[in-house]
C-alpha cells in the first residue's frame, strides 16, 4: 500500500468519528429560503448511523478503487433515471425516487415547466409557484417521506394509473402506518405533466387524525385552509413538521385515553 493511499484512508478514521458524533443532526437540503437541519431521530429508518457508516465505507473503497485505477459504478438506487422517459412509469418512477431521496433538482427534473403535481405543487403549474412547491417539498423532506411504485396500468400513450405507498414520520408516530394512493401519470415530450390521485386506504387512526386536526383547526395543522400545504410562504417546513409531531403525541394522548 502506497504511503498516500495510507494517509488517505486513515484520515477516514477521523471522518467516521466526526460522523458518530454528528449523528444527532444533519443538514440535508438547502432551499432558497433557509438550510434546513432534520433531526436525525425522525429518520432512524431511512438514514440510520450504520446506512452512514456504510457509506463511509464505500467511499473508502472508491478510494482504493481510483487508486489502483479500476472503474467506480455507482448502482441504480444512487441516481434518479435523468429525462426524457420512454415510458410513463419510467417517469413516475424516477419522480418517487427523487422524493424519497429528498433530491429537488432530481425530482424537479421529471416535470414539464407547466406540470402539476397535486402532492407538491397542490394543482398549480410549477414553474409559476416554484417557491411554493419547494417548501412542500422541503416539507415532506423534513418529514423523512418515502414514496414506492407498486404496480403501473398504462391506461393511454401518454397516461398510467399507478398504486403507489406513501410512509413519513407521522406514519411511524401513529404506528407505522402507511398510506397508499391511486395515482394517475401523464406524460408529453418525455417529462411529467400530470400527477392527481386519491387515497384508496389510509389507517382509520390516520384518518382520524387528520379529522381531528381540521376540525380542532388546529394551529399545527398543515391541512387547513390557511394551514402550510396551501399557504406555505413565510413558514419554516421544519418548524411546520416538528409542530405536526408534537401535534400527533397530543392527539395519541387523547385517542388512547
Amino acid at each position: 500500500m502506497s504511503a498516500g493511499l495510507a494517509r488517505q484512508l486513515t484520515g477516514y478514521g477521523d471522518v467516521f468519528a466526526a460522523e458518530v458524533d454528528a449523528l444527532s443532526r444533519e443538514t440535508i437540503m438547502t432551499t432558497d429560503e433557509a438550510i434546513i437541519a432534520i433531526d436525525r431521530n425522525e429518520h432512524d429508518k431511512k438514514r440510520s448511523p450504520w446506512l452512514r457508516v456504510s457509506a463511509l465505507v464505500g467511499a473508502a473503497a472508491v478510494v482504493i478503487a481510483e487508486t489502483v485505477g479500476l472503474t467506480v459504478l455507482r448502482t441504480e438506487n444512487d441516481v434518479v433515471a435523468a429525462p426524457p422517459y420512454a415510458t410513463v412509469e419510467d417517469a413516475a418512477r424516477a419522480r418517487a425516487q427523487a422524493l424519497t431521496q429528498g433530491d429537488w433538482d432530481a425530482y424537479r427534473a421529471t416535470l414539464s415547466d407547466d406540470a402539476t403535481d397535486e402532492l407538491v405543487s397542490k394543482g398549480q403549474e410549477i414553474a409559476r409557484f416554484e417557491q411554493q412547491a419547494r417548501l412542500r417539498f422541503a416539507y415532506f423532506v423534513a418529514l423523512g417521506y418515502e414514496e414506492r411504485i407498486e404496480s403501473c396500468t398504462v391506461t393511454g400513450d401518454l397516461l398510467a394509473s399507478c398504486t403507489l405507498v406513501t410512509y413519513d414520520s407521522i406514519g411511524r408516530a401513529l404506528g407505522d402506518e402507511e398510506e397508499t394512493l391511486e395515482v394517475t401519470f401523464a406524460v408529453e415530450d418525455g417529462l411529467l405533466t400530470f400527477v392527481g390521485g386519491a387515497s384508496l386506504e389510509r389507517s382509520e387512526i390516520a384518518d382520524e387524525f387528520r379529522a381531528w386536526m381540521v376540525e380542532e383547526d388546529h394551529p399545527a395543522s398543515p391541512w387547513t385552509a390557511n394551514g402550510f400545504i396551501y399557504s406555505p410562504v413565510g413558514k419554516d417546513p421544519e418548524v411546520v413538521a416538528a409542530g405536526v409531531l408534537e401535534a400527533v403525541d397530543e392527539f395519541l394522548a387523547q385517542y388512547e385515553g
